[in-house]
């Protein structure tokens, strides 16, 4: 919840073996850096995280499961 809560100021995150709430994203406006590792994302919540958080500026994903049809077009 402390992440949640620190959502406006964070800069860089890294989430690893971990679940996440993709609603408790929509607040992070400074977040620039994101690195998700061994856990589920569906191509729905990147898409989401994407147009949320404007200023992301590097995504890292590391042996993530269940991106199919991974297609980020319609994002930008």
């Amino acid at each position: 919840m402390h992440v949640y809560q620190l959502g406006l100021f964070l800069k860089s995150l890294k989430l690893y073996s971990c679940d996440f709430d993709m609603p408790d994203f929509l607040n992070f406006d400074a977040l620039k850096d994101i690195s998700l590792g061994w856990i589920e994302v569906h191509i729905d919540t990147l898409k989401t995280l994407l147009s949320t958080c404007k200023t992301i500026e590097i995504l890292s994903l590391k042996r993530c499961w269940n991106l199919v049809d991974f297609d980020l077009e319609d994002t930008v």
